[in-house]
């Protein structure tokens, strides 16, 4: 019998959905050092794209996840099981708001059908009063949860102050009288709770807004910061504690629809207008994924004014902190991706005796990722020199001779051959030929040719195979094994741990799935045992991987084509779809291998942002992670400091959907903005009146209304 039959990854979102207990033992702190300025006080913007970890950090901040920890180890003796905030950090209360779940903004079914700037203008009152109320609510019921179980929090709250704080609380002026009749802190509730269920109803249409709470609207931010100020001056927590109040799926604000663009433009304004206040007595965690903070270049508050990055609010941009550097050893994904894989495994399987060795190690769960030499082994059975090499008449005869030496494995000593057990080496033949579209061996000038006679390389002390030429050879592999795969008619093939790291693209969320689907084709397709002794050293054979691999990107693209955005999926997805056939295309034409890296393109900031639809797309496309966008220094002399640039690379999760190589090596293509402009036509996402270059697309304003008509 398998001994494996549950699948420890089968809940993509298990941090958002299980109970306290069950967070403790799934939960990964190794973000949490990173994490400090989430934990201290001022605003602060948490970004990353979907399945990064925003709301399983934030989540630390639940009362309910420290009382869970607390009842799992109470004198926090394992490192796998206490709190992971540090004592000097834990001296905080929090609220926050989900504005997709909380039912905030089905305000927005009140609005008529043709709005005016006035109907506008009052119903963002009542979201900012709704807002308000809902933050209050939710900071009075986290006082309740840590009055439950006080040694949890160690002396947080003096609940013998609560009444007077919600008597002295009632009494300020920013209620308008509405807590007149507040005596006590059960009143207290019941009053707050009032209000947040007469807003819900009203939204769902079951009954009018009572005029009594039209006439007493409170300001956006006020309400709370009162409270934050009375509980610490009725000592109901000390001056020293934090009030946290987090703010999630702010995408939901980007609203379409007839009417619905200038209200989600309106309420933007206010939650910026919180931030602008810099009211210490609140700091506010806002959860945003790429593009949504800020997108279309306007921060604007009430006034006009601009939120102001290091002075309004920090942001933390977890994408950036697990992006992978210079040195992998000190890879945080990495050490993150490890932890996670253990504690789900042995969560799911705490008696471990029945289970494969180390089935809770990665490293040997998947095993070392394989050479080029291997892929091209495993992917290439039957190999045929015309067909893979393709020599044309025009190569030199000595140019001919020593590719095919190098190709039935006739030289000797020469860097990374392919395995004993292949009887030829197309990849490093393929090498050689490269290298001689590059230097002599196919010239186009006939001298070149006649003196390429004389240079082709006759030893490994030579160039491409000395020492002088390791990156040169590193750099090619992926796209010399793209070429002698697609040559063959077979797809590209991942596995090992080192290449599952590299498709996920230092998202979390990716690498699950991934985990996800090859534990389910193991427990499916073999008995459990690893693979016979002798054979690569993992506990997945290599070929399940691969199937696993595949099928997990496709699932990804799968996601893709569902997700909401302006525009949506499924229009992104087209684009992705003409942009990997483009460079796919590019990689497997070059047979000089000259451009190794063109895997992804760059683009000039200024043409893109004088290009208001393309900008949008590719935005969102960012911002849903369909995209990675980084900054690139160009090699162009003249554009280092006047011409900046950035860099796209779709997705290392697409890779095995669009065959692409994972890798980012050397430079991407250098695109003119008409190249990209072609393709998203060609995608039809585009609409037909968007100029075909920049001469006539001027910047638009950033508060228009937006090109794409899909609605979130």
């Amino acid at each position: 019998m398998k001994p494996f039959l549950s699948n420890p990854f089968t809940e993509a979102y298990v941090t958002h959905t299980v109970s306290g207990e069950h967070f403790v033992r799934f939960f990964s702190p190794v973000l949490v050092a990173s994490a400090g300025a989430i934990l201290q006080s001022g605003n602060v913007v948490i970004k990353g794209t979907q399945g990064s970890g925003k709301s399983m950090l934030l989540r630390l901040l639940d009362p309910e996840i420290r009382i869970a920890y607390f009842k799992v180890d109470p004198e926090e003796r394992s490192t796998e099981t206490r709190f992971p905030i540090s004592q000097n950090l834990r001296k905080f209360i929090s609220t926050r708001v989900d504005l997709n779940k909380s039912g905030l903004l089905d305000i927005a079914n009140t609005l008529p059908s043709e709005p005016s700037s006035d109907d506008i203008e009052d119903l963002a009152k009542s979201f900012a009063d709704f807002f308000n109320y809902w933050l209050l609510r939710g900071l009075l019921i986290c006082i309740d949860t840590i009055c439950e179980k006080p040694e949890a929090f160690v002396s947080l709250i003096q609940a013998d102050h609560k009444d007077a704080f919600a008597t002295e609380l009632a009494a300020q002026d920013c209620w308008f009288d509405f807590l007149s009749t507040v005596i006590d802190w059960e009143s207290l509730k019941r009053k707050v709770k009032d209000r947040v269920i007469a807003y819900r109803a009203w939204a769902n249409g079951n009954r009018d807004l009572p005029d009594s709470i039209r006439k007493s609207r409170t300001m956006i931010g006020e309400p709370l910061a009162r409270a934050s100020g009375q509980l610490k001056l009725s000592g109901v927590i000390s001056e020293a504690t934090n009030v946290f109040a987090t703010i999630d799926q702010i995408e939901a604000l980007w609203m379409q629809g007839q009417g619905k663009r200038a209200l989600g433009q309106r309420l933007r304004n206010e939650l910026h207008e919180v931030l602008g206040k810099r009211d210490d007595r609140v700091s506010y965690r806002i959860g945003a994924r790429r593009y949504d903070w800020g997108k279309g270049g306007s921060l604007a508050m009430r006034d006009g004014r601009q939120l102001e990055e290091g002075r309004d609010y920090q942001v933390f941009d977890i994408d950036a902190l697990l992006r992978r550097g210079e040195y992998a050893k000190n890879w945080t994904f990495r050490i993150l991706a490890k932890d996670v894989f253990k504690r789900r495994v042995q969560t799911t399987f705490p008696d471990a005796a029945e289970l494969p060795k180390d089935l809770h190690k990665p490293e040997q769960f998947f095993g070392p990722s394989p050479t080029p030499q291997e892929v091209v082994a495993e992917a290439i059975k039957r190999p045929e020199f015309e067909k893979l090499i393709k020599l044309d008449s025009e190569w030199p005869e000595a140019w001919r001779v020593e590719i095919k030496k190098v190709y039935h494995k006739e030289l000797t000593g020469i860097p990374q051959p392919s395995p004993e057990h292949s009887p030829v080496d197309p990849l490093n033949a393929l090498l050689l030929a490269a290298w001689g579209l590059q230097t002599e061996g196919k010239g186009k000038a006939k001298e070149r040719m006649n003196r390429a006679r004389l240079n082709a390389p006759q030893s490994t002390d030579e160039a491409p195979w000395n020492s002088a030429k390791v990156y040169w050879r590193k750099e090619r592999y992926p796209q010399a094994v793209l070429q002698l795969v697609s040559r063959h008619q077979q797809k590209m093939l991942w596995w090992g741990e080192s290449k599952v790291l590299s498709l996920c693209g230092s998202n979390i969320l990716q690498y699950i799935t991934i985990c996800r689907f090859t534990w389910d084709y193991w427990q499916r397709l073999t008995d459990g045992m690893r693979t016979p002794q002798g054979q690569r050293k993992c506990i997945v054979p290599a070929q399940i991987q691969s199937r696993a691999v595949l099928e997990a990107s496709r699932k990804v693209y799968e996601v893709l084509m569902r997700q909401p955005g302006q525009p949506a999926g499924d229009v992104r997805s087209r684009f992705l779809n003409e942009v990997a056939s483009w460079l796919r295309a590019g990689l497997l034409d070059d047979k000089s291998m000259s451009n190794p890296g063109q895997n992804g393109f760059s683009l000039r900031v200024s043409e893109l942002e004088r290009n208001e639809a393309l900008r949008q797309l590719i935005e969102e496309a960012v911002g849903w992670g369909d995209l990675y966008e980084m900054d690139h220094t160009s090699k162009i002399k003249s554009e280092h400091a006047s011409e900046p640039r950035k860099k796209y690379y779709i997705n290392p999760a697409l890779s095995p959907f669009y065959e692409l190589p994972e890798a980012h090596t050397k430079e991407p293509v250098y695109a003119k903005i008409e190249d990209i402009l072609k393709l998203a036509k060609a995608a039809g996402v585009l609409p037909k009146e968007v100029p075909d270059s920049i001469a006539s697309s001027p910047m638009k304003d950033p508060n228009q209304a937006w090109l794409f008509p899909e609605v979130i």
